[in-house]
Order: C-alpha cells, then structure tokens, then sequence
C-alpha cells in the first residue's frame, strides 16, 4: 500500500499538554509550521480549519523529530462518532441468515432505502494506535471488529448537498467499529429488541489513527483498497468503491439530521469479513490490524479488561 508522507496527528511530551502535529510515514513526529500546534488539540486545529488548510496545503512537512513525543488517538475527543451501517452488498449477504434476515441486498435495499447511523460516545470508545483494546473476555461475549474508512469533518455545515459535501472534509482516517454481537438481540417489546447502544457503544470501541491524512493527500476517497488482519489472518479485504451510499451521500444524510461540526468523524461502514459471518470474535491476545491504500495502518492488540 502507499503509506502517506504525513498525516496530522495528536502527541503529548513530559509536560502532558496536548500538541499537534505531523507525523511522518518512518513514525517521527514533527512540529507543524509556526508553532501554529503547540499546545492545541486537533479537534482545535479544525475549528480553524480554512487557515489550518491554507497553512498546511503547500508544506513539506519536514523539521526535526519532537523528542519523547507520545502519539495519541487523533483526536481527543471528536464531537461526534456518526457510524455508518449496512453500507457494502456483502457485508449485508453475510450479516443477513445472522441477523434473521434472509432477503437480498437488493430486496432489502428497495426504493425507499436510506442510509443508517448510529452513533458512538466519543469520549469513552476513542483508542490511539498501539493503545490496547480492553473487552470483556467471557465466553458468551461476542466482540467483533469492523474495518472502515474515517471522514474527519473540518468545516461543519446542516442541509449539505452532496454535491457540496466533499468540501466539508478535512481529511481521512482508519477506524475500527468494534461491535459487541452478543448485546445486539434482547428479550423485550419487537420495537425494542434490537440494542445498538449496547452493542456499539461500550468503552474502547472506535480505535481510529494513527492521524489524520489531509484530504488533498488523498487522490479518491471512493478508490481506497483497504484490509483487517486478526494477528497474520487476512479477514477483510474490500474497496470504499464498493460502498452502497458515497461519502458524499453520507454527509448530505447526516446533515439533514444533525449539524456536523469541525472535528465530527463518520464511520463509513465496513465490508464483508466480519466476525459475526464467520462465527468468530476477537479474543485477549489477538493484533488487529487495519491498512487503507494512501491513508495509514492502524494496529492493536486485545486484552481482557
């Protein structure tokens, strides 16, 4: 895969004062120019995004490495985590006999489909790369993991048409959707049976990074090969071509919800390779790891919490 020459990234040094910076494809770590990120967040940074932009857009991203710098989750914390679901035909094929729901794609799609959000606590599910993810580890517990494409939004904006929306992207980034099958399905009213909060908002369950890769880095977000290995097993590997509903499209939906804001993440959805169609979960002890073409490699490692 292409790794890329920076991405944006949150340290912190001895003084534990959040900075930003870049960090560069051998994982040193550089000041940005002008000291324009010492002791700011990222989340910061994007508040100002169009001359955080018009700084950053010509810059050789060289200087010399931060010593003793900490790398941390990209953002800490964003505003919001807006999750993506069913957005790719073979995840929706191999989901469908799990989930009890035994139609096509195309049945299940319709005329009237529309994209699905749902959303995650971004202060208690965000990990950093390298950080542990901590799972409950007993047996009847289902943890799964779920490669995707992370939009960073860098100017906010409601109604956004899509034919607009790209221009409300700061960058892009990997993100893990960890997903806990075994909380998905609960006695109780048909309205009620199905819980996504207690299967895709438990602690530690959006490990994203290791940074931002700024969005003119990247040549098309809709061309992006992307892979999931649990420890050296190839589990998932998929194109954001093959997405149901475009980056685009997710934006303009989601602002006809909710005004996105600087330093919101979208989760785009995931592709086919999924635990839950295999009858397998993570375990304490596995590496996942995640790479997607021009964007960056996430890794880390299960452990019991």
């Amino acid at each position: 895969m292409a790794i890329p020459h920076w991405q944006l990234c949150t340290y912190t040094t001895r003084d534990q004062q959040q900075h930003t910076g870049a960090l560069l494809d051998d994982m040193s770590i550089v000041d940005l120019p002008g000291g324009m990120g010492a002791g700011r967040g990222l989340v910061e940074l994007l508040d100002e995004w169009a001359e955080t932009e018009a700084a950053l857009r010509d810059w050789d991203a060289t200087g010399v490495a931060v010593a003793d710098a900490w790398l941390r989750a990209p953002l800490l914390y964003p505003r919001k985590i807006v999750c993506t679901g069913a957005n790719y035909r073979k995840h929706l094929v191999e989901i469908g006999p799990k989930v009890g729901d035994s139609r096509t794609p195309e049945d299940r799609l319709g005329a009237d489909w529309r994209p699905f959000f749902f959303l995650k606590p971004p202060s208690t599910t965000v990990r950093g790369h390298e950080q542990e993810i901590r799972i409950d580890a007993s047996e009847q517990v289902v943890i799964d993991w779920e490669a995707e494409l992370a939009v960073i939004i860098g100017r906010g904006g409601r109604d956004i048409p899509a034919d607009q929306a790209l221009r409300h992207v700061a960058g892009y980034c990997v993100i893990n959707d960890i997903s806990d099958r075994s909380a998905f399905r609960r006695p109780g009213p048909p309205t009620m049976s199905w819980d996504w909060v207690g299967m895709k908002a438990i602690d530690d369950s959006a490990p994203m990074g290791p940074g931002v890769t700024p969005h003119w880095l990247v040549a098309d977000p809709q061309r992006l090969g992307f892979r999931l290995w649990v420890d050296n097993q190839l589990e998932q590997d998929a194109n954001t071509a093959q997405m149901i509903f475009s980056i685009a499209e997710q934006i303009a939906a989601i602002s006809g919800v909710m005004t996105l804001e600087p330093g919101d993440v979208i989760a785009t959805g995931t592709a086919a390779g999924v635990g839950l169609g295999q009858d397998k979960k993570l375990r304490p002890g596995n590496v996942v790891t995640i790479e997607i073409d021009q964007v960056g490699v996430l890794r880390n490692k299960v452990v019991a919490r």
